[in-house]
């Protein structure tokens, strides 16, 4: 797997995923000549069932925590370690130690 050390570029909330039919967080990374992005979030129903959006809250505040911010938008400019695996993302974290 490849480590990439990188920023956080665009921080957004709303409706993203395959034909934007998704509600989660966008998140762009750039680090040199390497740009990419990830979609955390979930099909939205008309009529939700409880808890489902849980996992989602928990994650965006454990990225603010982490980031020591308190609005999705101050992610931005935020340093993260980015692991790929051939050209796919596998997984990102906010560097907390540089923070």
């Amino acid at each position: 797997m490849d480590r990439v050390l990188g920023k956080i570029d665009r921080a957004e909330v709303g409706f993203g995923g395959y034909q934007e039919a998704m509600f989660g967080l966008a998140i762009g990374f750039s680090s040199g000549t390497t740009v990419c992005g990830d979609f955390l979030g979930a099909w939205p129903k008309e009529n939700p069932e409880p808890g489902q959006w849980d996992p989602f809250g928990k994650k965006i505040i454990e990225l603010l925590r982490d980031a020591k911010v308190d609005a999705v938008s101050k992610l931005v400019g935020k340093p993260v370690e980015i692991f790929f695996d051939g050209l796919s993302l596998k997984t990102w974290r906010i560097l907390t130690e540089v923070l």
